[in-house]
């Protein structure tokens, strides 16, 4: 499992990067997202978490909080979404850290994220054969509307339709499957999803509300489902 806290402040942005990780990294990544260093800093600080990899957006050319966050990180590899590049080279004797431009964070972030990955700084998940490839309940709105089936998981391995392509519903019902039921990742067919994911990127950054998306017929009579 791939423990990484991404800080982004802007919900579409945070929401992209979010599904290049998911994508790359699938039910191997465990995300946890904030909006601020200082969010995050605390955070550490109480917590005394352990990230594996630490992804944040800096736009100001002071790395002051920045240099709180990086002894904070207990190891963790660092990748930080600039403007420009900002000169770390002081840093990078104690730290390890890699830059990406916010305007090319779509082609270069997995680029940096190999490089960890053939360096060894990372485990390589990128092998796993997996017909499915895991969403949080919280993105699943970044992607609607869409026109894809969706599957959960279950206890025994299996994966059970859950959302049939072509019928609309609203971004509650998302919430409400993960609040009364528990579940925690939806999934998409690996061979739709780079479509998916294209579809997402295409879109604005700011999404409307209410959000729409798939929804189950509930005319005919459901399963009882053992939920994961």
């Amino acid at each position: 499992m791939i423990n990484t806290l991404l800080i982004v402040k802007e919900d579409g942005f945070k929401q992209q990067v979010s599904a290049t990780l998911q994508n790359h990294y699938r039910d191997q990544l465990n995300l946890i997202t904030m909006t601020s260093m200082q969010d995050a800093i605390e955070h550490l600080e109480v917590n005394k978490a352990v990230f594996d990899l630490i992804v944040f957006e800096q736009k100001s050319p002071s790395l002051t909080m920045a240099k709180i966050l990086f002894p904070l990180g207990n190891g963790a590899k660092f990748i930080m979404m600039d403007e420009a590049q900002i000169d770390v080279t002081s840093l990078l004797s104690d730290f390890i850290i890699e830059q990406v431009s916010l305007s090319s964070v779509e082609s270069d972030l997995l680029k940096v994220i190999k490089k960890f990955e053939v360096l060894g700084y990372l485990v390589s998940v990128s092998g796993i054969n997996e017909e499915y490839v895991s969403v949080k309940p919280e993105i699943m709105a970044s992607y609607c509307p869409l026109d894809y089936d969706v599957y959960i998981k279950m206890k025994d391995g299996r994966f059970i339709k859950l959302f049939t392509k072509g019928t609309a519903v609203e971004r509650t019902d998302f919430d409400r499957y993960q609040k009364e039921k528990g579940i925690d990742l939806f999934y998409f067919n690996k061979n739709e999803y780079r479509d998916v994911l294209e579809t997402l990127q295409k879109k604005s950054i700011k999404l409307p509300t209410p959000y729409l998306c798939l929804k189950p017929s509930w005319s005919r009579k459901q399963p009882k489902l053992t939920w994961q």
